[in-house]
C-alpha cells in the first residue's frame, strides 16, 4: 500500500511538473504577442512619422522651386473677376432688364469685324443710346442659333436663327426690328 501511495505521490508531481512547464510555455507566449504588438505598434509609429516628414520635405522642395523661400517673394494675387452687362448669350437675350435695348449677334473674339466694331464705338460716344448686348455667335453657347438663313420674326430663343452680322431691338421682351448686314446697322444705330 505505501507503494501506492509513493506512486500516487509521484504521478501527482509529475503532473504538478508538467502543469508547471505548460504555465512557463502559455507566459512565454502570452509575452512573446505582447512583445509583437509592441513591436507592430511601434512600427506603425515609424512608418507614420516616416510618411509626414516625406511629405514636409516635398512641401519643402516644391515651395523652394516655386521661389517662396526667395528674397522678395509676393504672393501671387488671384484675378478679379469680371462681369460683363454687355455680352450676353442666346439664351438671354429676351429677359435682359432693360426695357428696350439693341442685341448685336457676331463672332467677336476671333475675328472681329472691325468696321463693325468701330460702328459700335461710335454709336457708345452717343447721347441717350439704349443699351446695346453683344452676342458672340463663336461661343459654343451660341453656335447652334446660327443658320443659313435668318429669321426675322423670332420671338422665343428656340426660334432665333443668326445668319451674319444682325441686330436686333427688343422691347418689352419682344423682338420689334430685326435687320442683317453692317451697313443696315449703321443705318439704325447713327441714325
Amino acid at each position: 500500500m505505501a507503494n501506492k501511495k509513493n506512486n500516487k505521490t509521484k504521478k501527482t508531481k509529475n503532473n504538478i511538473k508538467v502543469i508547471k512547464k505548460q504555465i512557463k510555455k502559455e507566459t512565454k507566449k502570452i509575452e512573446n504577442n505582447k512583445l509583437d504588438g509592441e513591436i507592430l505598434s511601434f512600427i506603425k509609429i515609424a512608418l507614420g512619422v516616416g510618411v509626414v516628414v516625406l511629405i514636409v520635405f516635398g512641401a519643402t522642395i516644391l515651395m523652394n522651386k516655386l521661389g517662396v523661400f526667395d528674397e522678395g517673394y509676393t504672393k501671387p494675387e488671384k484675378g478679379e473677376i469680371i462681369i460683363s452687362y454687355e455680352d450676353a448669350t442666346v439664351g438671354t437675350i429676351f429677359n435682359r432688364p432693360d426695357a428696350e435695348y439693341y442685341v448685336i449677334f457676331d463672332d467677336f473674339t476671333e475675328n472681329p469685324n472691325q468696321y463693325l466694331t468701330s460702328i459700335l464705338f461710335r454709336y457708345s460716344n452717343e447721347e441717350e443710346t439704349l443699351p446695346i448686348y453683344k452676342v458672340d455667335m463663336s461661343n459654343g453657347f451660341n453656335t447652334k442659333y446660327a443658320g443659313e438663313q435668318g429669321n426675322p420674326s423670332a420671338q422665343k430663343v428656340e426660334d432665333i436663327k443668326i445668319n451674319g452680322v444682325t441686330l436686333i431691338k427688343i422691347v418689352n421682351g419682344k423682338n420689334v426690328k430685326y435687320i442683317e448686314g453692317t451697313t443696315n446697322i449703321e443705318n439704325e444705330l447713327l441714325k
